[in-house]
């Protein structure tokens, strides 16, 4: 088989023997050469570009062991490399012959171990930047060896243009048997020094070899693509793509585009158009079995802008905790088309600031919140956020309030509470007077307030009736919510109802509040517009409570409140 394939190469058998012949070689030396030849004759197909990353290292691996073969055949014949790196000049020193004067005497083979044609092809710039697996010589070890990454040369070539090429002779190391170059015996004997008998050998002793069976290659998983497939925006482009290796370090990703050729996976992919991406991954075949193909599809179009999403709509059980519900239930609902969007929430407590919004919960249902848990009420906030960017866009927070109240009014933020203490406050309501009723409430929810809030009590008549004399709103600690309490729970009501007094009120205040809560039980005496529009000048906000009131007095407080931006509360007897 041998001899076929260098017949095919040389054109002619007797030709390529006359030419070795010329070259003065013994006709045993020709046998070896054309063995040689046979073995190095497979390096002239150079068709590695064109297969796959796992089909060249094999081809190179080849090839290294076929020359290492010629390597080992000039060591052994007297040859030196030891002083030789570079991968041209090795190639070259096997080339060479032995001078005509040592070849007469010389037992052993004394021509070139190598065609004329082998040389190497040096890795490319773009190669070396990517750290591309390669061939180098390992002074050492004296051989060829395939690295991972970098190397002096990528493969091994035949150039025909080096077929005449003389490499010229040298002088290799004399054996200790030389044929006679004399008259006489075959043989010419050198002398050498016997060596030194060796003393007593010690043979270590330790574990037996492992005779188990080998581990059989194990199934690579497939890469993983990051971002995956989908439609995108067009705009987009050139957009990237990166393709994670779930395996052994050791092993690497082979890829194509739109069924392309494979090329391996270095970094990043920049998509230009609609691309498909096909991937496996690969290693050793003695460690790995290829992994099954990964796919992901990438469309680019004109897509509409993304559409603001509407803010989920949250249901509360009650809006406080008091002493016939110390539970609220609370469920969040999504207004946005199915699909789109998902719900996320959170808990605090009142006025907070709020986490980043990585931060909160997806809603999966509803849910209780207990007064334990929350003694001063909580906020429970939340959003849809979008499932496609590209479509869509995270909503406004919604947010409901759980707190201290006043007659069903949240008090979660800094508050002025305006009482009516007008005579008309003594008729009934449940058993006790008005003005009890509402002085009660007020103390209970002062009792409520969460300490994040400021917060103050005045009453008016037909003037201003009673204030603590401080004009500023206090923080809501125990000191200051049982000062107050101890204070307007003495303090008789009288005649009049002045709603111009009462409405006068906060500007007063330094600074000046921007909540109020405004409570009255009658018609009020006299004009009070200049002092609604000096409120909304200020922008204070002024919520409005009516208790016992007939359906002429429940319209101008709740005319105040729409005004001023508050809610109207109508509380019956």
């Amino acid at each position: 088989m041998l001899l076929i394939i260098v017949i095919i190469q040389n054109k002619s058998f007797g030709g390529m023997k006359k030419n070795l012949q010329n070259r003065g070689y013994s006709f045993i030396e020709l046998i070896s050469v054309i063995a040689l030849l046979g073995i190095v004759v497979a390096i002239s197909i150079p068709v590695v570009g064109g297969l796959n990353e796992s089909t060249r290292k094999t081809v190179v691996a080849s090839d290294i062991q076929t020359v290492n073969q010629a390597v080992k055949a000039y060591l052994g014949s007297g040859g030196d490399l030891s002083e030789l790196s570079d991968p041209l000049e090795i190639l070259t020193k096997l080339k060479t012959t032995q001078t005509e004067e040592d070849r007469r005497t010389y037992v052993g083979f004394t021509g070139s171990m190598l065609d004329p044609r082998l040389t190497i092809v040096p890795l490319t710039e773009e190669e070396k930047k990517s750290a591309a697996s390669g061939i180098s010589w390992n002074t050492k070890s004296q051989r060829f060896e395939a690295v991972e990454k970098g190397g002096g040369f990528s493969t091994f070539v035949l150039d025909s243009d080096l077929a005449e090429k003389d490499y010229g002779t040298e002088k290799r190391e004399v054996s200790s048997l030389s044929y006679n170059k004399d008259d006489g015996w075959v043989w010419a004997h050198v002398e050498k020094s016997a060596p030194d008998l060796p003393g007593a050998t010690t043979i270590p002793t330790g574990i037996p070899v492992d005779t188990k069976p080998p581990v059989p290659p194990k199934l690579l998983s497939p890469p993983i693509f990051s971002p995956p497939g989908g439609t995108l925006d067009i705009s987009e482009l050139p957009f990237q793509v990166t393709i994670q290796n779930p395996n052994d370090a050791s092993t690497w990703i082979v890829y194509s585009l739109n069924g392309g050729e494979e090329v391996q996976y270095n970094g990043p992919i920049t998509l230009t158009g609609d691309t498909k991406v096909v991937a496996y991954t690969i290693g050793d075949p003695a460690l790995w079995k290829q992994s099954s193909n990964a796919s992901s599809s990438y469309k680019f179009e004109d897509l509409p802008d993304p559409v603001l999403l509407s803010p989920p709509v949250i249901t509360l059980s009650g809006t406080e905790f008091n002493e016939d519900s110390t539970s609220v239930s609370f469920d969040i609902e999504n207004p946005n088309p199915a699909g789109s969007s998902e719900l996320h929430y959170i808990i605090s407590v009142p006025s907070a600031t709020l986490p980043n919004r990585s931060n909160w919960k997806e809603f999966i249902g509803g849910g209780a919140i207990q007064y334990d848990d929350y003694p001063k009420g909580f906020t429970i906030t939340a959003y849809a956020k979008s499932l496609d960017t590209l479509l869509y866009i995270d909503s406004p927070n919604a947010q409901r309030v759980v707190t201290s109240s006043f007659f069903g009014i949240p008090l979660d933020q800094d508050v002025l509470i305006i009482l009516d203490a007008s005579s008309s406050m003594n008729q009934n309501y449940g058993g006790e007077s008005r003005y009890e009723a509402v002085v009660n409430e007020t103390v209970r929810a002062i009792g409520h307030l969460g300490n994040n809030v400021k917060f103050n009590v005045a009453m008016f008549d037909g003037g201003i009736h009673w204030t603590d004399g401080s004009w500023k709103l206090h923080p809501a600690n125990q000191h200051n919510k049982d000062s107050l309490i101890s204070q307007i729970s003495v303090v008789d009501n009288d005649s009049g109802t002045n709603y111009a007094v009462g409405l006068s009120l906060p500007l007063m205040f330094k600074p000046i509040p921007k909540t109020v809560i405004f409570l009255s039980d009658g018609e009020p005496s006299g004009n009070y517009s200049s002092e609604v529009s000096a409120l909304q000048t200020a922008g204070v906000a002024v919520s409005t409570i009516g208790i016992g009131l007939d359906a002429d007095s429940a319209a101008n407080l709740e005319a105040i409140a729409t005004s001023l931006g508050g809610q109207f509360v109508n509380v019956s007897d």
